[in-house]
């Protein structure tokens, strides 16, 4: 019979007797007695040479003997401690000789495990519940370590079923009573199976707490994520640990309400004035009370017992009680070496030290969600494959409070499809149990902020296109932003770019749900920002400016110095200089960036990209080399020098610069556009289409101004190619490449996102591919129906009145056209116009008139003009 299914068969108050029966009955005990004859065996008197001499020293003093023999080892070894034997098997070369226990486990992974079950025996012997998933892990670590012929026995025990019958009675001399005062409630995810997961989250706070530097501490999260779970777990384990520096643990609720199956239930919290917290923690510290005491004495005692022991006061769920500012003093004024401990959505604010809890990881939320099932009886759910409840738990994104709450549906008897759907809608229950309450304490420049959300649509925003779209000052979003990220309502999000990140934050799926909810019924702000969002729509290229820009904004550069961060500030101001156009103070904070921290390579590559906007190419490339000299792995220092070598018309070293910052940085699409730029200026023209492909199926989410770019040059390419082809005399083929760099650019003008990326260069690009198209059907195949309506088609696209101002470059593609629409149209009528033919006279005046300010097409046009002839 196999582990789990003998697991079913146990009733959970049974699992702490049956942990005993397994772990100290049988592996403890059979481990002790295989060292013990291995020693003997293996050294016999001289045994005390290889146990480590702290070891030696407890058994010399239990045993009041100083020499350990074959004669007294056996009472030796009755007095070690687990720990112990973790620590004699891995001493010297003890560990060789355990493969007969053990079988084929390293060293590291033994100490990890004999760790693990030393915590499972603490456990048992504490009389804390031992749950499900307790028993579960702990039998998988003894069978892990019970691979050896002499350990078969334990293996055959854990699976057999008559064992399971027998009444276990754990004696009563090895229950442990803790010495440190508490009043700790039950651990109730032990009721739900048993506490999964959150190893990272619970190393870091129990170190913290056991720290001497800070004071005040905060598990900061969600409503539902854990928060309570984790602060509790790691209560229990301090109040385990026989190093435990603490002399008393106080845990006190201010939680109000708790989500069940069926709703949210009002409870009645532990306190709710600061003055029945004092009297709580009186009466658990010095625990003699009495009611006519006034509240100043009560204080001044609880102060002192603080003062003069290492007590640490856990305050569940703060935001509750955050309003009493007696609370909140009494909290800042904790005098060490006593620590407070809070859970909270916000936390202080201030002087607390926040350990972040997120989502869980899945692996640990799909055990969850089968332990849960199992708690709740729903067999089908438990022997689910991996991948089905990996689906599932990620549609509540492996969120633990919605996985339970889904599942405790589904035991109730709804679908399972509806219950892991339904649960983001921000009306549901458990939206309002979790947010509700912290909403309605956050400021309207917050709320705007997470209306942003919504309105945006974007999975992760980024400060300037938030700040942008709320169009919030400075400091007021500076204000709101951190006030979101501190209630847990956004999370911070950093974006690895280069050598370092960009702010982004994201939000719960939950927290959309709720919002959205609260968004629908204020109309106000909900027009105001759908405004914002149009009009940086119609500017995108700002937009995209924007989020271009973050690439800039970094985090961590390798600033070690103060000298390097002031740098940095010195660049940063710089950059805003440069965005005002003010080249001159710009210039000014480079250089004192310089003074400060010549070797900074960020430094270098900023006035490197400057000096190039300037013009001083010269200079750019010293300092682009000297940054690339320093940090040889930032891609965009590549960049900066191939960009200097185009300027130069050095192609081929460009080409060499660009394909080395491709080999830094594969997901940046802009090195790909100007790479292939590159290579269409060398004639590699396959080359360069291959780039061009490769750009516009990068899976990173698309910035659509470089992505217009790049359908502009791979466009361009094609046209070049043609170009070549028709050098070559090669009609098939110019024609093919003009007709494929139409298809494209078809592509990407039908695509409304790609087009608003750069609307003005795509059209050109495409006004050009059809009038170049037209040339080549007359030029090519003499289809002079084809080749007018492709030039007419060319032309109108200009939508151009007199009045208007145009680029030099639209004019001479004006002219162009309407150059090769009269040659065209003389050409197929062999130089012969009818007198009567006003229309077609008119535009040959047009014609000519248009060729004048390009010398050129004025004496193409004249030229063509002296061989009409006028026919009636």
């Amino acid at each position: 019979m196999r582990e789990n299914q003998l697991i079913e068969i146990l009733q959970p108050s049974r699992y702490r007797e049956f942990g005993y029966a397994i772990l100290i009955n049988n592996f403890e005990v059979k481990l002790r007695k295989y060292l013990q004859q291995y020693l003997i065996l293996k050294f016999g008197d001289k045994v005390s040479e290889h146990i480590p001499s702290g070891i030696l020293t407890h058994i010399k003093n239990e045993i009041e003997d100083t020499v350990i023999s074959t004669d007294n080892i056996a009472e030796a070894f009755d007095t070690l401690y687990f720990d112990h034997l973790k620590e004699i098997a891995s001493y010297k070369k003890n560990f060789e000789s355990l493969n007969d226990f053990i079988g084929e486990v390293n060293v590291e992974q033994f100490r990890t495990l004999m760790i693990k079950l030393n915590f499972f025996r603490n456990k048992i012997a504490h009389v804390r519940h031992f749950s499900y998933y307790d028993f579960l892990e702990m039998i998988d670590h003894v069978n892990f370590l019970c691979n050896g012929v002499k350990s078969i026995g334990i293996r055959e025990y854990i699976v057999d079923r008559k064992y399971y019958d027998e009444k276990i009675v754990i004696p009563p001399e090895f229950i442990l009573q803790t010495l440190i005062i508490n009043n700790l409630p039950v651990e109730n995810y032990d009721f739900d199976g048993g506490f999964v997961g959150r190893k990272k989250e619970l190393s870091e706070l129990k170190l913290r707490l056991l720290t001497k530097r800070h004071w005040i501490f905060t598990v900061i999260g969600a409503g539902g994520v854990g928060k309570s779970a984790i602060a509790l777990k790691t209560c229990y384990d301090i109040l385990m640990d026989i190093n435990s520096p603490f002399t008393a643990i106080s845990w006190f609720s201010a939680k109000t309400n708790r989500l069940e199956e069926d709703g949210i239930l009002n409870i009645k919290p532990d306190f709710s004035t600061f003055e029945e917290l004092l009297i709580q923690l009186f009466e658990l510290f010095l625990q003699d009370y009495e009611t006519e005491m006034e509240v100043e004495i009560i204080q001044k005692k609880v102060y002192e017992y603080l003062e003069n022991n290492c007590c640490l006061i856990v305050i569940d769920n703060l935001e509750t009680v955050i309003q009493d500012n007696n609370l909140i003093s009494f909290i800042k004024e904790i005098p060490p070496p006593s620590k407070l401990l809070i859970t909270s959505r916000r936390g202080l604010g201030e002087l607390e030290r926040r350990i972040h809890v997120g989502d869980m990881e899945q692996n640990d939320a799909i055990i969850l969600f089968r332990i849960l099932s199992r708690v709740k009886k729903l067999p089908n759910l438990v022997n689910l494959k991996n991948e089905d409840i990996g689906e599932l738990v990620n549609r509540v994104k492996n969120y633990p409070l919605l996985i339970k709450w889904s599942l405790g549906q589904v035991a109730l008897g709804k679908p399972i499809e509806k219950s892991f759907s339904a649960i983001l809608s921000g009306e549901s229950e458990i939206a309002q149990f979790v947010f509700n309450d912290i909403y309605d304490l956050i400021s309207e420049n917050s709320k705007l902020i997470l209306y942003s959300f919504i309105i945006g649509e974007d999975e992760n925003m980024s400060k300037p296109i938030l700040s942008k779209l709320t169009d919030l000052g400075d400091d007021d979003f500076f204000d709101a932003i951190t006030e979101l990220v501190r209630v847990s309502f956004i999370l911070p999000s950093p974006e690895k770019i280069r050598d370092g990140f960009i702010e982004k934050y994201s939000i719960l799926e939950l927290t959309r749900g709720f919002i959205e909810f609260k968004l629908r019924k204020d109309v106000k702000n909900r027009k105001r920002i759908i405004k914002r969002k149009e009009e940086l729509t119609s500017t995108i290229r700002e937009h995209e400016k924007i989020r271009s820009i973050l690439s800039d904004q970094l985090i961590d550069l390798g600033i070690e110095t103060d000298d390097d961060k002031l740098a940095y500030e010195q660049v940063r101001v710089a950059n805003n200089y440069i965005a005002d156009k003010n080249f001159e103070f710009a210039e000014t904070h480079f250089k004192e960036a310089l003074k400060l921290s010549n070797k900074l390579a960020f430094v270098h590559r900023e006035y490197s990209a400057f000096l190039y906007k300037k013009g001083d190419f010269t200079n750019a490339e010293k300092h682009g080399n000297k940054a690339i000299k320093l940090d040889p792995e930032a891609f965009d220092s590549w960049i900066n020098i191939g960009r200097i070598l185009i300027n130069k018309q050095d192609y081929a070293k460009a080409k060499i610069m660009y394909q080395k910052a491709l080999e830094l940085n594969s997901n940046y699409l802009p090195i790909y556009n100007e790479l292939g730029s590159i290579l269409t200026k060398l004639g590699l023209y396959k080359d360069a289409e291959n780039l061009f492909e490769q750009a516009i199926n990068l899976k990173n989410p698309p910035n659509f101004r470089h992505l217009a770019s790049v359908y502009c040059s791979r466009v361009y390419n094609a046209r070049q190619r043609a170009e070549s082809f028709r050098m070559k005399n090669d009609k098939l083929n110019q024609l093919n490449s003009l007709k494929n760099a139409y298809l494209m650019m078809d592509k990407a003008i039908g695509n409304p996102q790609i087009f608003l990326g750069n609307p003005s260069a795509l059209t050109t690009e495409r006004r050009n591919v059809i009038l170049e198209l037209g040339i080549a059907y007359w030029l090519i195949e003499s289809n002079f129906e084809f080749s007018i309506d492709y030039i007419k088609r060319a032309r109108k696209s200009f939508k151009i009145k007199k009045s208007d101002l145009i680029i030099e470059a639209d004019r001479y593609s004006i002219i162009r056209s309407h150059y090769w629409e009269i040659k065209i149209s003389l050409e197929k009528s062999k130089f012969q116009v009818l007198k009567s033919n006003q229309d077609f006279i008119k535009k040959l005046v047009l014609a000519q008139e248009m060729c004048r300010p390009i010398a050129y097409y004025r004496k193409k046009i004249d030229e063509l003009l002296k061989n009409v002839h006028y026919i009636s």
